[in-house]
């Protein structure tokens, strides 16, 4: 049993997907936006005036037509164009780009997801304090997680890094990981577990899950 885990690519390297404006009230209001990778950002907005639920829709339709499909980099320099003719006060319309643009900032960072950690743990290597201790820490560390599994990655399509190629703390541990395309930007999915895993069924899943990821979202 091994422990798999999934980078999500960082939200501004993702296309916009599509921008939702949910009217609350008079002055408050949900942004959310969803990206090509599968990934949603949302936050709550306080209006600097009154709008109607029309006014709006009319900046959501104006916000899709301007930021449909650039990257989340490409927002600020959309900016001047959705002002320019939202139909709403400059205020209004400069505060919901500006909440798109932090929606994509507040989760710049790939996203790590593990799983299987209960079955690893189960396996009789992980009896040794000493092993699981650096695994641990790695695992709920998402920044150290993402680091090793970069370095992991090569030229090829799936890589493999065995036992005293690791890190120190982590020599009887292996790795899997390949890299997957999510619509112009990319991900990595892996596996994590004892030396002595069956490395082509692991190669094998850690390929097919990557492909499956590529088709979905790429």
């Amino acid at each position: 049993m091994h422990v798999a885990v999934v980078i999500a690519p960082a939200l501004r390297r993702a296309r916009i997907q599509r921008v939702n404006l949910v009217w609350i009230a008079e002055m408050r209001a949900v942004v959310v936006v969803v990206t090509d990778s599968g990934r949603v950002a949302d936050r709550s907005v306080e209006l600097p005036e009154a709008v109607t639920s029309e006014q709006l829709a009319s900046v959501e339709r104006l916000l899709n037509s301007a930021l449909e499909g650039r990257l989340g980099d490409d927002v600020r320099q959309a900016r001047a164009a959705v002002e320019a003719a939202s139909g709403v006060s400059l205020r209004v319309a400069a505060l919901l780009v500006d909440e798109v643009l932090d929606c994509m900032v507040e989760t710049d960072g790939d996203s790590v997801v593990t799983g299987g950690m209960p079955a690893l743990l189960a396996q009789p290597e992980f009896a040794d304090p000493r092993l699981v201790g650096p695994l641990l820490q790695l695992l709920e560390d998402g920044l150290a997680t993402l680091q090793i599994l970069t370095q992991v990655m090569g030229p090829g399509e799936v890589a493999v890094r065995i036992g005293a190629e690791n890190p120190t703390g982590l020599d009887r541990l292996s790795v899997v990981t390949a890299h997957y395309d999510a619509g112009g930007s990319g991900g990595t999915v892996g596996v994590i577990g004892p030396t002595r895993m069956d490395y082509p069924r692991a190669v094998s899943a850690v390929r097919a899950a990557a492909d499956g990821l590529t088709e979905a979202l790429g």
